[in-house]
């Protein structure tokens, strides 16, 4: 039972979980990644503090430090001692681009990747590169002047 009443105390954020379900700091940060992908908890959302919610989950204050970490490390929060933690602005895409099932109501515009065969003909270049006897020149650096058709192409530009 928690020692203060949160009946009317007003928290950013007021999560019920299952303590059957047990890491319970895994089971945080699931319904932590969870509203921020419902669009519970908006992008620079202020989370209550650590300590605040420990008090209302009744749970100890480290649990909810963990499961703000793994939060963390998957990009959806951003903390800063003193100022406190909030939801990333980029926590959509973060979560978005992490999940193996994509929300439906997102459209990603950002993280688009080639299909394998379009890497063929990089590949195949790269091969012949290192297999020429001065695979050197490729990963040095040049100085000025040494290559004449660099001048060449200047003087036509």
């Amino acid at each position: 039972m928690p020692i203060n009443s949160f009946e009317n105390y007003p928290m950013s954020w007021k999560p019920s979980i299952d303590k059957a379900e047990k890491p319970i700091y895994k089971a945080l940060a699931g319904q932590l990644e969870q509203d921020i992908l419902n669009g519970v908890l908006l992008p620079g959302t202020k989370l209550p503090p650590q300590r605040e919610l420990a008090d209302y989950l009744d749970l100890n204050v480290s649990t909810i430090s963990k499961a703000f970490k793994v939060c963390e490390l998957k990009g959806l929060l951003s903390a800063t001692v003193g100022s406190g933690t909030f939801v990333s602005y980029d926590a959509l895409l973060n979560a978005y681009l992490l999940e193996d099932t994509k929300p439906t109501h997102l459209i990603e515009m950002g993280a688009i990747l080639p299909d394998h065969a379009s890497y063929e003909p990089l590949l195949h270049q790269l091969k012949n590169m290192i297999q020429e006897e001065d695979y050197e020149k490729w990963f040095s650096y040049g100085r000025a002047g040494e290559s004449l058709w660099q001048k060449d192409a200047a003087v036509k530009l």
